[in-house]
């Protein structure tokens, strides 16, 4: 027979705290990758040879932040299941 999971009084207002954060972290993802996509993607393409070394800097940077928020929402996301 499978055990049930017995809630706490605060549980509700934890889980709907860590899924607004969730959100949030997944929202400023998608706003780094439209920024990717539709601003920083064209000026490289169009960028200076020498101009080039700064754009795939800043690429990176902003590659490892969105990898990092979609890294916070998938813990988040176990958390808020538990």
């Amino acid at each position: 027979m499978a055990s049930r999971r017995t809630r706490r009084h605060g549980d509700g207002q934890r889980s709907t705290t860590l899924w607004i954060a969730q959100l949030l972290l997944l929202a400023a993802a998608s706003g780094i990758f439209w920024h990717v996509s539709w601003r920083h993607w064209p000026q490289r393409v169009f960028a200076l040879p020498e101009e080039r070394p700064a754009m795939r800097r800043r690429l990176r940077l902003l590659a490892t932040v969105r990898a990092g928020l979609a890294g916070a929402t998938f813990v988040l996301g176990v958390i808020a299941s538990r």
